[in-house]
């Protein structure tokens, strides 16, 4: 959690690692990352990884990648397909 407390304790002292406030940059890049994983996530073949070869495996993700990026970069003949 780094939400940091309303108010500290008289003895509180800085603790090492993950700082209390988050800065802007991180949460938009983990967003993105996040994101990412969620699309992928749409993909029930690697969802569940029914693959036992990381090749077959490998070449399912990159053909969902490649159908993400299409959905993304060219929405509207996307739509009048379905």
């Amino acid at each position: 959690m780094r939400i940091p407390p309303k108010r500290r304790p008289k003895a509180w002292k800085a603790r090492r690692g993950r700082p209390a406030l988050a800065r802007q940059e991180d949460d938009r890049l983990r967003y993105e990352v996040e994101r990412s994983f969620a699309w992928l996530g749409n993909y029930r073949r690697l969802l569940i990884r029914w693959e036992r070869r990381a090749g077959l495996y490998q070449g399912f993700f990159t053909v969902a990648l490649a159908l993400i990026r299409i959905k993304r970069f060219f929405p509207a003949q996307c739509a009048q397909r379905q």
